[in-house]
């Protein structure tokens, strides 16, 4: 069955959606297998900013979810 469903992934620091953050995901068939997104950015973070990655169905019927120990997030410091 086709559900063509269309997630989504963003960045949010304090709250707030980082711009450029945006990862797409066209779910094309239920019970295919999982969907993956990336997405490289460049940032400034001060000690204390709360970072969230937040997954959303944009359309379709299919449940949106993020697997456990199935999202990562790296943080590298670029030196100055």
């Amino acid at each position: 069955t086709s559900y063509r469903t269309i997630s989504s992934g963003d960045l949010y620091i304090n709250s707030s959606l980082e711009p450029y953050t945006s990862v797409f995901m066209y779910n094309r068939m239920t019970g295919a297998g999982v969907n993956t997104g990336s997405n490289t950015i460049i940032t400034q973070l001060t000690a204390g900013d709360t970072v969230e990655i937040k997954v959303y169905r944009l359309n379709g019927s299919d449940t949106i979810k993020s697997l456990k120990d199935g999202t990562g997030l790296r943080l590298l410091e670029i030196p100055s």
